[in-house]
């Protein structure tokens, strides 16, 4: 068999094996594609997808520098606005959402030009997902659901299944359980309908999202075991961190808190290995709320300020009212109600724009218990 014929066989073998969730022997197809046919930016393309879902970054982006060279000799257009996506969600997943974002425009230029709607929409897609993390929950919505219709059209199958799975975090994030809930059963049984299982593992984490936030330890437990078990068959080290995150909060919500500091030291060095600035944020909240819990409040205020830095860089807005609130809580537990109140609402003026209800109720409730606490506070010092 010629290298050509070869390489073209490897490279659909290494599909199979990617779509079953084999990343291992799709790495080894690939690269041997990519030696036989070293000219063919397809190859390459693929071999630098799988290095990025499995975290390798620096790898991945390697790789498709490499790959979009050769498609620009090649004048291969689709090729080019395919490596810019990817190297977008390099970007994306390390938190440079400015970057991220200016790869994206570029992508999208290119593949309106060509008409690949199919291009358009996975790179809309991952706009949406910016927006999301921004707590642009309504641009989110709109971006995603303009996706949806088209690879609805398309019978795009694996890729709507991603999109739906994506539209669940943006309800879910919003409060709106019972929709993230039945979005990402869709997103679950289109995966399982056709066969590729490498959204399986978010999905179930986002599923365990869902119990842990209507209290069902034991199921949440579940979910985000059979994640973990997952990822860490698909070697995908970004998912790893999220699973054991996601145990992490669990075992804390139980009173486990050594327990929960361990799944979280855990996964901020895998954050920290990779780059994910989101997950390195998120994971700082959460040891410091360990610290809280356990009255240490210099260092629960130390950690939250880390947690808060990043999460403004990140324009995580989310993240941001809900530091703000933590850091309240610690000043209303040393007695200072007026600073506690004042970054109270600095919390509740980000979860207004964001529109949880569930939060907001929460964070009013605990500004009227503040002006209470202030009020008994001067009446007893008038006496």
């Amino acid at each position: 068999m010629k290298n050509e014929s070869r390489a073209e066989y490897l490279f659909y073998l290494g599909n199979h094996f990617y779509r079953s969730g084999e990343r291992t022997r799709a790495l080894r197809c690939y690269r041997r594609s990519v030696e036989l046919a070293p000219t063919e930016g397809t190859y390459w393309l693929n071999l630098a997808f799988v290095q990025l879902k499995t975290g390798n970054y620096d790898e991945a982006k390697r790789l498709h520098k490499k790959a979009t060279a050769i498609f620009k000799k090649l004048g291969d257009a689709w090729g080019v606005a395919t490596s810019l996506n990817n190297l977008g969600l390099i970007e994306q997943n390390r938190g440079n959402y400015a970057d991220a974002t200016k790869l994206y425009r570029q992508s999208l230029e290119v593949s309106r030009k060509l008409g690949d709607q199919r291009g358009i929409a996975l790179t809309t897609s991952n706009l949406a997902i910016i927006e999301k993390e921004k707590g642009n929950y309504d641009e989110a919505r709109r971006l995603f659901n303009q996706t949806r219709a088209v690879l609805q059209k398309l019978g795009d199958l694996s890729a709507l299944a991603v999109c739906l799975n994506n539209l669940g975090a943006v309800e879910h994030a919003a409060g709106n359980h019972d929709e993230a809930y039945k979005l990402y059963h869709q997103s679950l049984d289109m995966i399982r309908q056709i066969g590729d299982y490498n959204e399986v593992a978010n999905t179930l984490r986002n599923l365990g999202d869902i119990a842990d936030s209507q209290g069902d330890n034991d199921e949440a437990v579940r979910l985000y075991n059979k994640s973990l078990k997952t990822s860490e068959q698909l070697q995908d080290r970004s998912g790893i961190a999220r699973s054991l995150h996601s145990l992490g909060i669990v075992e804390q919500h139980r009173g486990n808190l050594d327990e929960a500091k361990r799944l979280y030291d855990q996964s901020l060095h895998i954050s920290r290995e990779l780059g994910e600035q989101l997950g390195i944020a998120r994971t700082l909240h959460q040891l410091a709320n360990i610290d809280y819990l356990r009255g240490n409040y210099d260092g629960a205020w130390h950690l939250y300020e880390q947690s808060l830095e990043l999460n403004r860089k990140l324009e995580n807005q989310s993240g941001v009212a809900i530091t703000l609130h933590q850091l309240s809580r610690i000043e209303e537990d040393r007695g200072n109600y007026g600073e506690a109140a004042r970054l109270c609402n600095e919390s509740l003026q980000i979860e207004l724009k964001l529109g949880n209800q569930t939060k907001i109720a929460a964070t009013l409730a605990d500004l009227d218990r503040l002006a209470e606490k202030q009020r008994s506070l001067e009446l007893a010092g008038k006496h």
